[in-house]
């Protein structure tokens, strides 16, 4: 069955239900030099709640304070059915944080407990499954990765121009090393993948993909218009067949390394049913 926004899931321990895609909200403003206009971040987010979405995501500092004003203002008559969450740590200036760190030893001294966790999290970026993933499951924290398309990587907006996986447009995210060879070979399968489900664009496949993990919560999806939420929301129908996850997987797929790959080895398998021989003599 497809998912939609209001496919609630539970948010780790809180109790609360939140969206399968929540909003996030960098967009809301243009201080920053892009962004949307307040009247098409109102279109923004009364298409996100009227399609049953209740799970935004914000921060103080976004688009210098714009972010949270409109949404105080957008929220106005229905705070209650919404999950607003912001950040702690960042710095309203330079040298000041305005809110204090959370750290996970909280547990231990009454304080009130973390019940989610936001990480990067794609088909480019997935060593968070080595360690925090596992965790948040165990702890019954929920996930809320961020970035799961990439800084768009995974949109295809990128290509090769000589075959030495250099982008033709350079942009910030290029200058950060996110197009590399590695990245746009998987960006070439998510486009096949696209493809073969046909009027399905990338994006929709790399959400999907992200949202199938079940320690995932809500991966956190951005929009300046309202053709790109739609765009974005378009991947709670995509299905996958078992061929065309397992083509994504195997492209996208990270070194587990130490302790993992070692206690996964042959070696350390027999060594756990006692099917090693060991030479006493040596």
């Amino acid at each position: 069955m497809p998912l939609t926004l209001d496919t609630y899931r539970l948010l780790g321990r809180s109790g609360l239900r939140v969206s399968p895609l929540a909003l996030g909200t960098a967009t809301f403003g243009t201080e920053w030099g892009w962004g949307a206009e307040p009247d098409d971040v109102r279109k923004l987010f009364d298409t996100y709640v009227g399609r049953g979405g209740n799970f935004i995501d914000t921060a103080g500092t976004y688009t210098d304070g714009s972010s949270e004003r409109l949404l105080g203002e957008f929220t106005r008559d229905n705070r209650e059915s919404l999950v607003l969450a912001t950040k702690c740590t960042t710095l309203s200036r330079p040298g000041r944080a305005r809110s204090c760190t959370w750290r996970f030893p909280t547990f231990r001294r009454g304080w009130s407990a973390i019940v989610a966790l936001q990480i990067e999290y794609s088909l480019v970026e997935r060593t968070g499954e080595r360690d925090l993933i596992p965790m948040a499951r165990e702890l019954g924290l929920g996930v809320v990765p961020y970035l799961p398309l990439a800084s768009r990587v995974l949109t295809g907006k990128y290509r090769r121009d000589d075959g030495s996986g250099e982008s033709t447009r350079r942009s910030f995210n290029a200058d950060l090393g996110l197009v590399t060879e590695r990245n746009l070979a998987i960006a070439d399968v998510v486009q096949e993948v696209a493809a073969e489900l046909e009027c399905t664009p990338p994006a929709q496949v790399a959400l999907a993909w992200t949202l199938r993990n079940p320690g995932v919560t809500a991966p956190i999806i951005g929009a300046r218009t309202t053709a790109q939420l739609e765009d974005n929301l378009g991947a709670l129908a995509v299905a996958f067949s078992p061929a065309q996850l397992a083509r994504l997987d195997e492209v996208s797929a990270i070194d587990p390394g130490y302790p993992h790959a070692l206690l996964a080895s042959d070696h350390i398998g027999k060594v756990t049913t006692g099917d090693l021989k060991i030479d006493s003599r040596r």
